[in-house]
Formats: structure tokens, sequence, C-alpha cells
């Protein structure tokens, strides 16, 4: 087994590309949890969690304009899919021109897997709000089996890995298949708006640890943590425990927040149209009085 030789500065290319993907994975998580909060709240209530949009919300219009969902999915797979294959660690060729395997190759096609799985992700929400509407109906099932392949690939990941880096490729298993489990209970219960709330909840957690990731495994100032250092190992879980703590809190205030302010938009919106029909019917009244 074989591992690239590469410069100092090929190195520290290779370490800020790893940052930066995991930095924009965060980002790009907790901006989805935030777009799946809002075009919640985007919706009436009716029959429990099948819900109608309102006729005339400007802010449903805004987050109908264009597929949002579906392209940040995609860019940031694409992104992350460029940054793989671009950094100076990654070899295309698994097996080397002596017949050994390449370590960092096999490395780095795990994250091309991941990356792929994102972008057709992404494509699928896509073309289900644009083109085939018929696909709507899966977009679900396939989030469940995307973030499904998501917690393998962190469990295979994890694997040969000092202790620090095998609990945070743990704690990332732990979020992608909870964000699976409520891809897969949305499906098989679409009337319960628990486990939509749910997946909010661990698409928001994973995206915050996503960062806290960047920070440890490649930090920017080029200090790598301790791997074996039973305190590091130590404060990986604490952290991650508090972390579920604030964000339960964050998610929750988010959503009364933004429910709230959907309620005083929709109320606007209905005095406006009441006002319009009002001025419209007095109208007529003259009209015919006249």
């Amino acid at each position: 087994m074989l591992k690239a030789n590469i410069s100092d500065d090929q190195r520290g290319v290779t370490n800020l590309y790893i940052f930066s993907g995991h930095l924009y994975t965060g980002v790009a998580l907790i901006s989805v949890s935030l777009f799946w909060l809002m075009k919640y709240c985007c919706y009436t209530q009716r029959n429990g969690y099948q819900r109608q949009r309102q006729g005339g919300s400007i802010l449903y219009k805004l987050i109908e304009l264009v597929p949002w969902e579906g392209s940040l999915l995609l860019f940031c797979g694409l992104t992350a899919l460029g940054r793989v294959v671009t950094t100076p660690l990654f070899r295309i060729k698994m097996v080397a021109n002596d017949g050994n395997f390449q370590f960092d190759s096999l490395f780095g096609w795990q994250h091309v897997v991941l990356s792929s799985c994102v972008v057709l992700f992404g494509v699928f929400i896509i073309l289900a709000d644009t083109k085939c509407n018929e696909l709507v109906v899966y977009v679900k099932p396939v989030g469940s089996f995307t973030f499904a392949i998501f917690g393998t690939v962190f469990v295979l990941h994890a694997i040969m890995k000092d202790p620090v880096d095998s609990q945070v490729h743990n704690v990332l298993t732990f979020c992608s298949y909870g964000m699976a489990i409520s891809f897969a209970l949305e499906t098989a219960y679409p009337e319960q708006a628990i486990y939509f709330i749910l997946r909010i909840f661990f698409a928001f957690l994973q995206g915050t640890f996503w960062i806290q990731a960047a920070y440890i495994l490649e930090p920017p100032n080029g200090q790598p943590w301790d791997g074996y250092d039973k305190l590091n190992v130590m404060f990986v879980s604490t952290s991650f425990l508090i972390q579920c703590l604030i964000a339960f809190w964050i998610v929750l205030l988010m959503f009364f927040g933004m429910n709230k302010i959907s309620q005083k938009i929709k109320k606007k919106e209905y005095t406006y149209l009441q006002n319009e029909i009002e001025m419209s019917l007095e109208k007529q009244e003259n009209k015919i009085g006249g």
C-alpha cells in the first residue's frame, strides 16, 4: 500500500482544501436546514402535516422563485467534488504502476462518492421541482438513501484513523443516520410534522459540527490536534453533546420565530385583500346606484 509523496507546499494546499471543504459543507447544511424551516412556515396546516400553499404569500413566492434547495445541494456537491479531484493528494488511479494500491487514492475516492451523492440528490430535487412533478413523491425516499450512504461512508472513513479523527466521524455518522431515519419516517408518516422538524434538527446539528470538524481535523493554523490524546477525544464528545442542546433550542426558537413572521405576513396580505374586495364592492354599488 503506497502513500503519495508530496512536498510541504502541496501538503499545505491539501490541508487548506480539506479545511474549506468541511467548512463549506457545514454552511450548506445549515443553509438547507434554514430553507426547510422557512418553507415549512410558508405553508398552512391542513389535515395535520398535509400542507397547502398560502395563495399570495410574498415569502412563499420568493422561496418558489427558483429551486433553492436542489441548487444549493448541487452547488455544494460540485464544489466539494472539485476540491477533491484538484487536491494534490488525490490520484485517479487506485493502483500504481508497480501494482500496489494507493492509499490516498482509495481515501480520495470515498470523498468522490460522498460528493457525488449530494450532486445527484440536488439534481433529483431540481427535476422534481421543475420538470418532473411526478418525482416529488420520491424526494424523501431518495433523501433517506442519500444520507444513509453518507453515514456508511463516515463509518468506513473512521476505520484505521486515530481516536480523535474516528470520534469526529462517529458523530457525523450519527447525524447522517439521524437524517436518513427522519426522511424515512416522513415517507412512512407524512401527516406527522415532528419528523420534518427532526430532519431540520439533524441537518442543522450536522452543519454546525462539520464546521467544528474543519478546525479539528485540518486547522488553518497548520497545527493539528494530538489524535491520541484522551482529553481531545473527550472534548469532541462533550462539545457535540453541548451542541445537541444548543441546536435543539436554536431550531425551536427559529421555528416559532419564523412561524410568527409568516403569520404576520399572511395577516397583512389578508387585510390588503379584504380592503381590495370592499373597495371593489363599493365601486359596483356606486355604478348600480348611478
